[in-house]
């Protein structure tokens, strides 16, 4: 899971593991769930992904159970090298999206089935690199400890292998270019590896 508050470069890192997955494997199969509907092909391509032909395919699911039936369907028959899902906070079940907004409480309902949904994915084959996107938010009723919660209930760490932390880092200034930021990249949870392990992303630059 690759996880941040908005514009840290969560999604462009998604990018770089399907452009660096499509570079090491001329025949590489990418999915690319674009739940948040911001997939634009110019800018993938810019950052070295390979939109042609059927290296990557984009999929626009129209709630939750869908999304997670055509990915679970995909990893048995398909057996992609790279799945993205971007991002958790945006799927949404197909109760809510059938019901009134006035008379429902679905609080828990989308946490619960992420939750089975990723359970069920992670089983089918250990050979697809399987990333979710989520979105960090403040728990306004929260007075002590930390604030932070991650959509897509609490289980959910529980079946990631790895969750990467992205953050605003600091701020580079060129004579020549503009202003520019340097995300951070931290690894909070590494199922096989020191979990304290602290890198960073170079931007990237273009014309």
């Amino acid at each position: 899971m690759v996880f941040g508050e908005k514009g840290t470069g969560k999604t462009l890192l998604a990018q770089l593991a399907i452009a660096q997955a499509q570079k090491q494997n001329p025949n590489c199969k990418a999915i690319f769930f674009d739940i948040e509907r911001t997939y634009d092909p110019r800018w993938f391509a810019l950052t070295g992904v390979d939109t042609s032909g059927a290296s990557l395919r984009v999929i626009r699911p129209r709630n939750l159970e869908q999304a997670f039936d055509l990915m679970c369907d995909a990893l048995n028959t398909v057996h992609p090298d790279i799945i993205i899902v971007d991002s958790i906070p945006a799927l949404v079940t197909k109760a809510e999206m059938e019901a009134d907004m006035e008379t429902q409480d679905f609080r828990g309902v989308s946490a619960r089935k992420t939750t089975a949904g990723v359970k069920r994915a992670t089983q089918y084959n250990q050979d697809t690199a399987l990333i979710f996107i989520n979105q960090l938010r403040v728990d306004m009723g929260k007075t002590f400890g930390n604030p932070e919660k991650l959509p897509g209930g609490k289980a959910l760490k529980f079946h990631m292998s790895l969750m990467v932390r992205t953050r605003r880092g600091a701020w580079l200034t060129d004579a020549d270019v503009a202003e520019d930021e340097l995300p951070d990249l931290d690894t909070v949870l590494e199922s096989d590896k020191d979990p304290r392990r602290i890198g960073f992303m170079l931007r990237l630059r273009t014309e």
